[in-house]
């Protein structure tokens, strides 16, 4: 298999694992979340989980994960990717939260 295929498997079965890497949220509860929110970039961000770099280094194999658009959102390169998913920890809670509201 060729680095781009390795790749694409990978992205596939995370896809289908449905959570983000820092914040935990399920698939269907950031589909949840995404319904019972407002936001000004709803229509092009927040339904799906995202393609990031854990580092602020090129996209490769050891460098990328999944990510809720909430979790992207408040990301920078300023903690390390260890860190930054026990700050999403609080972020998963709230969605978590909120999902669970009738």
């Amino acid at each position: 298999m060729s680095e781009w295929q390795i790749f694409l498997f990978k992205v596939l079965l995370y896809i289908l694992l449905n959570k983000c890497f820092y914040c935990n949220s399920t698939d269907v509860k950031i589909k949840s979340f995404y319904k019972r929110t407002t936001s000004k970039r709803k229509t092009t961000r927040g339904k799906n989980l995202e393609i990031d770099r854990k580092e602020d280094k090129k996209y490769s194999e050891d460098n990328y994960t999944f990510i809720s658009y909430w979790c992207n959102n408040a990301k920078s390169y300023v903690f390390s990717s260890d860190e930054f998913k026990s700050i999403c920890l609080a972020i998963g809670s709230v969605i978590k939260y909120n999902c669970l509201k009738s």
